[in-house]
């Protein structure tokens, strides 16, 4: 032991620690002055007071990790200090020159492992703060297609109650022109939702484009290493996204075949439909009441006639009354069942309505969790991802003309394979930190084992008191409570931290 730490040059170990430093330095420079650009980029846009309830939560959420990062960063400084505080006080209560020289060489050895864990604490501050600047471009873009798919809501719901009031105040009146409106209106809507959804094609893949130029750029210097990765992850991992890239597409083409289209054009089939068949039924009714009129005043004219001609002629007379009359309520009566069934059918087609209203959220709701998926996966992409991409889903060029959104699941796959990349790293990193962290505790063992030794001239050389051999095991007993309760006083500060969770403290215990 004595002699691998002669071997140790601290001239040379003293060098070599201020050249990490000066390059960790550099590299904190370097990336605060990015970090500034990108905050000066996006004050044009972060506008919290317009943003939904979800946006404000979001931001509330990368606020409270920050604050948890920096709370990190200042415990472990504190710590630090009471650590190489204490050790000072050590070294100065020492004599021997021995252990003077071996106390400042762990001092070096400690030294070194908190300027890496602080190290990493940085880094984690400086990535978490690139994810929330992503993640709130992300947010904007979907705040802007939440406020058009909600005022265009507001807008037909607003139109279909005012149309339902015109129907039941005017009774019926211009049927036919209320459904030639109705027509135009569903083909004007029509039109507005195709050319909203080619329009938020475009922007899509305007975007797509532009965080890729931006990955690549940003990911030059780290491509070797974390390509290595992803190839093996995607060799782990292809028979699971093959699958999810099959079942999503089964949903979407669902979606697109099943839901968007044919359920308008049925309601919008029955509508006119039953509207037909309602005004068929009018124009009867119509008919059979002139028809009658015209009965009524002849059947009158022949009484007038009967009246003059006696007693005779006014019982027929009053027989053509009541006739008259029975038809009259039966025709009210059909007229009341007729307006029964209208009234049923304008509260089908409201019912229909809000049941697509649900359908139609549900899968907005579905649609948002893949794009927050593909657009969280968009700062891990590289070009070489891409062709190994092409290489397992490559397809004919027949199914490429018939199908529109592969290359969507082509980049969603890709992405979704560098978050797996970047947790591996995370968890090599965590292992690596748990062998420095048993390595520090056997060297502490080892300095506590040097107070155990029993020979009169090392205890007069480290300070300690020599007695007679009578009284030697009360001294060797006091010398070993002084270094217990030294280490009971220090045992909070020799802590080294493991992780973001508080399960990851793992304490020195001599």
């Amino acid at each position: 032991m004595d002699n691998a730490d002669q071997e140790i040059d601290p001239e040379q170990e003293e060098l070599r620690r201020k050249k990490q430093e000066k390059l960790l330095a550099k590299k904190a420079a370097a990336r605060e002055a990015q970090n500034q650009l990108y905050r000066v980029s996006d004050q044009f846009i972060n506008y919290p007071d317009h943003h939904p309830v979800t946006f404000r939560v979001a931001c509330k959420k990368s606020k409270i990790n920050y604050e948890h990062l920096t709370r990190e960063r200042n415990f472990s400084n504190h710590t630090e200090k009471e650590f190489f505080a204490g050790w000072e006080t050590l070294c100065l209560q020492v004599c021997s020159d021995q252990l003077v020289e071996e106390l400042r060489q762990q001092q070096q050895c400690f030294g070194t492992v908190f300027d890496r864990k602080n190290e990493i604490i940085r880094r984690l501050v400086g990535v978490r703060d690139e994810i929330q600047e992503i993640h709130t471009k992300c947010l904007t873009r979907l705040r802007n297609v939440i406020d058009y798919y909600i005022r265009l809501k507001d807008y037909l719901t607003a139109t279909m109650l005012k149309r339902y009031e015109t129907e039941s105040q005017a009774l019926l009146k211009a049927f036919r022109e209320e459904v030639e409106s109705k027509e135009t209106f569903s083909s004007f809507q029509l039109e507005l939702l195709d050319a909203s959804l080619a329009e938020l094609l475009s922007k899509m893949k305007q975007d797509e484009l532009a965080d890729r130029e931006w990955l690549l750029e940003s990911n030059n210097q780290n491509i070797s290493a974390q390509v290595e990765k992803c190839e093996i992850i995607c060799d782990k991992k292809f028979t699971e996204m093959s699958a999810l890239y099959q079942r999503l597409r089964a949903t979407l083409d669902d979606y697109f075949q099943t839901v968007l289209y044919p359920e308008r054009k049925q309601s919008y089939e029955r509508l006119v439909y039953y509207t037909e068949l309602e005004q068929q039924a009018i124009d009867q009714r119509r008919c059979q009441l002139s028809v009658l009129q015209m009965r009524k005043t002849q059947l009158d004219h022949t009484l007038t006639i009967a009246h003059i001609g006696g007693r005779r002629k006014l019982r027929t007379r009053n027989n053509y009354r009541r006739l008259l009359e029975m038809k009259l309520k039966l025709l009210k009566e059909q007229q009341k069942e007729l307006d029964v069934e209208h009234h049923q059918c304008i509260k089908w087609i409201c019912s229909f309505t809000h049941r697509l209203k649900n359908v139609l959220s549900e899968h907005l709701t579905w649609g948002n969790k893949i794009a927050k998926v593909g657009l969280i996966c968009t700062q891990y992409e590289t070009e070489q991802d891409q062709k190994y991409a092409a290489k397992r889903f490559q397809q004919d060029e027949e199914q490429c003309a018939h199908n529109e959104h592969d290359d969507m699941f082509s980049t969603l796959t890709s992405k979704i394979n560098r978050v797996e990349a970047i947790n591996i790293i995370l968890r090599e990193e965590r292992t690596r930190l748990r062998s420095e962290n048993n390595d520090l505790k056997t060297k502490f063992k080892a300095y506590c084992a040097l107070h155990k030794t029993t020979n009169p001239e090392q205890l007069v050389l480290s300070g300690h008191e020599v007695v007679a051999p009578v009284c030697r095991a009360i001294a060797v007993n006091f010398q070993r409570q002084k270094v217990f309760t030294w280490l009971c006083l220090n045992h909070n500060i020799l802590t080294i931290r493991l992780g973001n969770s508080p399960h990851d403290i793992r304490h020195l215990e001599g």
